[in-house]
């Protein structure tokens, strides 16, 4: 049995996790934004047990915060798991805030 592919999506605020899943999605896979940490543990155990296909290819994204308990929750799993780790300069975040209209609360915009 192929085994099930997880990405993990995160980033700093203005990367581009929104676009990323965008493609993932067109890409077949199953997209879910901002999970809650605490349900993780859930999560897994559905994942692992599932037959549904949309289980199969499953993109997360999350904060750089909470990527951490993201990826440990993972760790050990019998899954494909990969990290999508977005990354974009002062510059790029700038713009972000600037056409969003949010004031970077880590960032001075």
């Amino acid at each position: 049995m192929k085994k099930k592919r997880v990405i993990l999506v995160s980033g700093m605020s203005g990367a581009g996790k929104t676009s990323a899943t965008s493609v993932l999605e067109d890409m077949g896979y199953h997209c879910i934004d901002q999970f809650p940490v605490q349900l993780l543990s859930l999560l897994v155990d559905l994942i692992e047990s599932s037959t549904d296909p949309r289980y199969s290819y499953l993109a997360l994204a999350t904060s750089a915060k909470d990527f951490p308990e993201f990826l440990n929750a993972f760790e050990g799993e019998d899954m494909d798991v990969r990290v999508l780790f977005l990354d974009a300069s002062k510059q790029c975040v700038k713009c972000f805030c600037t056409a969003t209209n949010r004031r970077g609360a880590r960032i001075r915009c």
